[in-house]
């Protein structure tokens, strides 16, 4: 468990967004946590820090820590007759945290970046995740240069790598994490995705560790 702390560098984190007299963006998102006023956040352009986001969470990384925070978007904007509607939304970082949970039990969570939660900012929960290298770029190379060493030309690797991702989620991490565990392992890990219906695991959620070693950074998939 972290200690008091390193939990605190975190919550400075925050406490720096936060201050309105830098910039009322944070304070306005914290107030409806949702995926519309976190991109307010990312363009206030906060220089110590980068900002990122996918579908269900905002992620604040500082190349200086060990960790990235989480910020689940816990609302979200529909139009209805002509207006924007505000209504809830699940809370996928406590899924995330719940399957990195679930694969611990069954000794799988060396295929997940460590999940769990901080605590809570102005009432919002917040999550940490183990920060990992990650990048689209990254994930292609490393996969096609592990085909292309496993036989294949280049361009045959190539158009394998991009083939199955246009396919299917589990035929990238299955084509990847192969080129680094054994079979059986890689079996193990795609029947639990399936299992926890994870999907969206595409090549922008999966990262590298310490050791180079694949493993999922957003996997609580989206539905």
């Amino acid at each position: 468990m972290m200690d008091k702390k390193d939990r605190t560098k975190y919550y400075n984190i925050l406490n720096v967004l936060y201050n309105p007299d830098n910039n009322d963006s944070f304070a306005n998102f914290l107030e409806t946590p949702c995926k519309e006023r976190w991109e307010a956040v990312e363009d206030a352009n906060f220089t110590d820090y980068s900002l990122a986001s996918g579908a269900s969470k905002g992620v604040i990384i500082d190349d200086d820590l060990d960790y990235v925070i989480k910020i689940p978007f816990l609302f979200e904007y529909h139009t209805r007759k002509g207006e924007k509607v505000l209504s809830d939304f699940d809370n996928y970082c406590s899924l995330e945290e719940s399957v990195y949970d679930c694969a611990k039990t069954y000794g799988l969570n060396d295929f997940f970046a460590e999940s769990f939660f901080l605590g809570y900012f102005h009432n919002v929960p917040i999550y940490l995740m183990k920060r990992m290298d990650a990048s689209c770029e990254r994930c292609s190379d490393t996969t096609i240069s592990g085909l292309v060493e496993s036989g294949l030309d280049e361009d045959k690797a190539s158009d394998v790598y991009y083939e199955t991702l246009e396919e299917n989620d589990e035929g990238l991490v299955r084509l990847l994490f192969s080129l680094y565990y054994d079979e059986d392992e890689v079996d193990d890990l795609i029947d639990f995705l399936e299992r926890q219906q994870i999907n969206d695991l595409h090549d922008g959620n999966i990262g590298f560790d310490a050791h180079d070693n694949p493993v999922l950074i957003d996997y609580s998939g989206y539905r």
